[in-house]
Formats: structure tokens, C-alpha cells, sequence
């Protein structure tokens, strides 16, 4: 609410009220056309990014942005991330979208393939079918060593190794001991 006691100027928008009114400057109009001006240039983050933030605001806001646009912008940006590997920040935005299709990527199941850790193919069980002889397919990711007994991982970028390796790697630093660049945490 902006309370003007006469004639001015306010943000580019010239505001004559009398001497006892107030004049109400709605942002949302404007502000949902910088965000289709952004999307239209390209740059879904800040459109999704803004909605996201202004999310609360939603009934106000998204009275200008049509639901089929918000949803675009939000798989935009996700697809965005996983472009560039921000898989958890991917999955962020999905926790906190409020678009049916969005949210409901929140729902699918996750599955999880093993390769072997020496020649890269898809595995089944433990042991590689190519190397020979049969050697187990998970190496550590600090020591470089096959692993025989307990493997542990992170969830967020799948790379692991020995557990008392990986436990003593953590408790000194957060970046994933392959050198991926996640940060990882053990459960």
C-alpha cells in the first residue's frame, strides 16, 4: 500500500490521488509479464525460480500466468538442472511444485543399476561377466580396492566403497571421494 499525500511519481508510473486517499500499486500483472519476458528469452530459471519463491503469493501472482505455462517453466528448469547434473536441486524444485504433472514426478519410482567398476558395462549381482576372472564390480571410491564385504553409498550420486573408507572420508570432508562433486552424507 502506498500512501501519497499529492501528486507524484512512483516507480515510472505517474500517481494523482487526493489529499486523504491511497493508491494501491499492484505488482502482479507486471511482475507475471517480466517472468514471460524472461521465458521468452530463455531463461526459464528465473521465471520458475521467481514462482517458486513467490509460491505463497500464488493466488495474487498466478492469476496472470496460466497453470500450463508454470508447468513449463518448472520442467523447463528441471530439465535444465539435470543437464547439468544438480540432481538434487532437481529434486528440490520437484518437492515444492505445486503443478499436477510436476508434483507428481515426486511419485515415481526410483531404480538403480550396477555397472562394473573396472570396464564400465551394466552388471548383474556382484560379479562383471566380461572381466575375467569374475571380480566384483563395486571398487572404492577412496581406496581404489575392490570391495568383498559391506558397501556403502551415497544416494545422491550412487558412489561408495568400503564402509569404515567412506565413513572416515566423510567425517573430514563433504565432496564425494570419486571427485563428482556431490556433496555426500551417509545415512
Amino acid at each position: 500500500m502506498i500512501d501519497v499525500q499529492e501528486e507524484g511519481e512512483v516507480g515510472g508510473l505517474c500517481v494523482r490521488v487526493g489529499e486523504e486517499r491511497s493508491a494501491r500499486l499492484d505488482v502482479a500483472p507486471l511482475l507475471a509479464a517480466a517472468l514471460r519476458q524472461h521465458a521468452d528469452l530463455g531463461d526459464v530459471q528465473t521465471a520458475a525460480v521467481v514462482c517458486i519463491v513467490l509460491q505463497e503469493h500464488r493466488n495474487d501472482l498466478f492469476l496472470y500466468i496460466d497453470e500450463s505455462l508454470q508447468e513449463q517453466w518448472l520442467l523447463g528448469y528441471i530439465e535444465l538442472l539435470h543437464r547439468h547434473k544438480m540432481y538434487n536441486v532437481a529434486t528440490e524444485v520437484v518437492r515444492c511444485a505445486w503443478v499436477g504433472w510436476v508434483w507428481a514426478l515426486s511419485q515415481q519410482s526410483s531404480s538403480v543399476a550396477a555397472s562394473c567398476g573396472r570396464c564400465g558395462r551394466r552388471a548383474r549381482g556382484r560379479a562383471c561377466e566380461r572381466c575375467v576372472p569374475r571380480r566384483a564390480c563395486e571398487l572404492c571410491a577412496v581406496c581404489r580396492r575392490p570391495v568383498r564385504g559391506l558397501f556403502a553409498w551415497c544416494q545422491g550420486c550412487a558412489h561408495g566403497g568400503h564402509l569404515h573408507h567412506m565413513r572416515a572420508w566423510l567425517a573430514e570432508r563433504s565432496l564425494c571421494a570419486a571427485g563428482c562433486g556431490h556433496r555426500c552424507h551417509l545415512p
